[in-house]
């Protein structure tokens, strides 16, 4: 819903979205409505529990929207929101500057008590709480009572010391240091010129006894409280040991599960261990099976292929000789089929690469028969050798390659 629309709704409607302004940390919502809304509306929810803008926007701790509502004039400080003040919210987030503007204003209840928590002043709420800060800067204001009580008459010192924290020792010097600095300040305003001039007082004597009342309630209650810590530490105690107690035998009880879960795997295991033994050693024996098969298999088979490759070797050189003596045939076949010169000296005929001499007639006769020295003149016709026949050569060449 836009801020225009708000605006023009009714005073309930503009009070509720005002409310959700400051529980959503809506600054800009919270800043167009903060003129018009009731700073101190009480908002009432399903469950019954009623809350303010202040005490809502500190408990979804939105400081800035709640710093600002503490600086609106018509602010009331002390309404509660769930039977809480805001300032008992400021303790319980420990923010000292919420704290330090809520006792600042004309009016501020610092000791109220929250009866939905034990009846509890913001201070006890800080000690409780373990926040230091917080502390120190309640003890600050003069209003605030050091020696609150709750409803089950328990003090400061019995929060403190309930539970065990690192910050007891801070806190509680804190508070002891606050006393110490009030009573110092109310033996300061006491007495006046009298008990400057050193002249007895019956203030003095009245003030005494009130302190040794005082003492002697602080005394017993401490010891009350001591009494009541120390049951508290032994029903703890007592817890712890039946908690520990009920821990350990919870532990044993698992251990033992966990043993007995152990022994059943340990004996699974063992059978799967057996079994995988078994199938190994019959995977062994079928694999060396397969391998005698195979080795015999690839015996027989070398040896067939050592007969079959000897054969083919026969065939082969069968073949080879078949076809020698087929181109042997085929060139007498064609030796004899081509006429062919032969030399009339040694009867061979002249086929390339023959070199072929001629005399000058041209009668034809080879190379080697010509270059006998017995061979001084042709043959034929015993005229003188002239040199090669070379168209003869070339002639032959062409008929025979």
């Amino acid at each position: 819903m836009a801020a225009a629309a708000i605006l023009n709704s009714s005073k309930s409607e503009l009070n509720e979205n005002f409310i959700k302004a400051c529980r959503d940390g809506d600054l800009a919502l919270f800043t167009s409505l903060l003129n018009s809304a009731d700073v101190n509306h009480v908002s009432e929810s399903l469950h019954g529990i009623k809350y303010t803008p202040l005490g809502i926007s500190i408990v979804f701790n939105h400081p800035e929207i709640a710093l600002r509502l503490l600086d609106h004039p018509d602010i009331d400080v002390n309404k509660k929101t769930c039977e809480s003040t805001a300032l008992h919210y400021a303790a319980l987030r420990n923010n000292v500057d919420l704290i330090e503007a809520i006792c600042a204003k004309e009016g501020a209840q610092v000791n109220q008590k929250d009866f939905l928590n034990d009846g509890v002043t913001p201070l006890a709420v800080a000690v409780r709480s373990k926040h230091a800060d917080a502390v120190r800067q309640l003890v600050r204001h003069q209003d605030t009572d050091l020696d609150p009580l709750d409803n089950d008459g328990h003090s400061l010192e019995f929060l403190v010391r309930r539970v065990e924290n690192s910050r007891n020792a801070e806190i509680m010097y804190i508070i002891e240091q606050a006393r110490e600095a009030r009573m110092a300040t109310s033996a300061e305003s006491g007495g006046g010129l009298l008990a400057w001039l050193g002249l007895p007082w019956i203030g003095d004597a009245a003030r005494r006894e009130e302190e040794e009342r005082e003492a002697k309630r602080r005394r017993e209650l401490h010891e009350k409280e001591l009494f009541e810590l120390q049951a508290l530490k032994e029903e703890e105690e007592a817890q712890k040991r039946r908690a520990m107690e009920k821990s350990i035998n919870s532990l044993l009880d698992s251990v033992e599960r966990k043993r007995e879960e152990l022994v059943n795997k340990e004996n699974v295991l063992r059978e799967l261990e057996l079994i995988q033994a078994r199938e190994r050693q019959e995977l062994e024996e079928e694999f060396q099976q397969r391998q005698r098969q195979l080795e015999q298999t690839q015996n027989c088979d070398a040896e067939r292929i050592t007969e079959e490759r000897e054969k083919l070797c026969e065939e082969l050189t069968g073949l080879e000789s078949q076809l020698e003596e087929l181109v042997c045939r085929g060139r007498r076949e064609e030796e004899q089929a081509l006429p062919c010169p032969e030399c009339p000296v040694c009867l061979e005929l002249l086929l390339p690469p023959t070199r072929i001499m001629q005399c000058t007639n041209g009668h034809l006769v080879c190379e080697a028969c010509e270059a006998k020295p017995e061979l001084a003149c042709c043959p034929t016709c015993r005229q003188e050798f002239t040199g090669r026949a070379t168209a003869m050569e070339q002639h032959l060449s062409t008929l025979f390659t």
